[in-house]
C-alpha cells in the first residue's frame, strides 16, 4: 500500500516537497516560504483495521517513550483501574498481527512525539479503539476530541487520568465504543481513503512533471 511506504518524501528542494501532515506543511511552509510543498493524505485501510469483538485490552508500543507508558499504566494499576484488564505491547508484533489487536482492543496509548504523522494511532482509531494520549504533532489534523482523548505532550497526571476516564466509560457504557467507532470511520473514510490518497499522488506528480519539463526546455 502506497500509504504504509510513504512518511517524508523529499523529491527535490527545486521542484517540490512531498509531506504527509498538515503539521509537515506547515512547518516548511514556515521555514521557506517559497517552495512548493504537496501534501498527500495516507490512505487508512478500513477493511484491514476494523472492530471486532472487543476485549478489555489496552495496547501500546513500547518503542515510542516507553518510560512515559510504564508511569501510566503503573499510576492506574495503583488506583486500582486495571482489574480484568490486560496490557498488550505491540512492539515485536508484525503488521498484520498488529491490525488484529487493535481490532479486538479497546484502549491504545499513543505516546508519540515529534511524528510525521504517526499511522499507528489513527490506525487503532479505525480499530474502534479509544486513544488516548500524545498526538506527536502530527497527529493534531485527526485527534477529534469527539473520539480520542488528547493529552499535551509529557503531562503524565494528565495522561493517567484520561485512562481512568477512558476505562471508567467503556466500562460503564456498553455502547461507548462502538459509538465511538462509528465516529472516527466516518472521519477517516471521508480524509483518508484510498481515492484522496490516489488523488493526491496525481496531483503532485503532474505538478512536479510540468515544472521539470519547463526546466528541461529553458535549458
Amino acid at each position: 500500500m502506497i500509504g504504509l511506504i510513504l512518511h517524508k518524501i523529499i523529491f527535490h528542494s527545486k521542484l517540490a516537497t512531498l509531506v504527509n501532515s498538515d503539521d509537515g506543511l506547515n512547518y516548511l511552509k514556515l521555514a521557506f516560504d517559497d517552495i512548493t510543498v504537496f501534501k498527500i493524505h495516507h490512505f487508512i485501510d478500513t477493511k484491514v483495521f476494523k472492530p471486532t469483538k472487543k476485549k478489555k485490552q489496552i495496547i501500546f508500543m513500547s518503542r515510542k517513550n516507553y518510560e512515559d507508558i510504564k508511569q501510566v499504566i503503573q499510576i492506574n494499576n495503583l488506583r486500582k483501574n486495571l482489574i480484568d484488564w490486560t496490557i498488550i505491547d505491540l512492539n515485536q508484533l508484525s503488521h498484520s498481527e498488529i491490525a488484529q489487536t487493535m481490532n479486538k482492543s479497546s484502549i491504545f496509548l499513543s505516546s508519540n512525539l515529534d511524528e510525521g504523522f504517526s499511522l499507528p494511532s489513527i490506525e487503532a482509531m479505525a480499530s474502534g479503539c479509544l486513544v488516548i494520549g500524545y498526538t506527536g504533532k502530527g497527529g493534531n489534523e485527526y485527534f477529534k476530541e469527539e473520539f480520542s482523548l488528547p493529552v499535551p505532550e509529557k503531562d503524565i497526571q494528565q495522561f493517567a487520568l484520561k485512562l481512568e476516564e477512558g476505562i471508567q466509560k467503556i466500562e460503564k457504557q456498553p455502547n461507548y465504543l462502538s459509538n465511538l467507532a462509528l465516529k472516527a470511520r466516518k472521519f477517516i473514510d471521508n480524509h483518508y481513503s484510498e481515492t484522496i490518497e490516489r488523488k493526491d499522488i496525481q496531483t503532485a506528480w503532474d505538478s512536479i512533471l510540468k515544472t521539470q519539463l519547463k526546466i528541461t526546455n529553458a535549458n
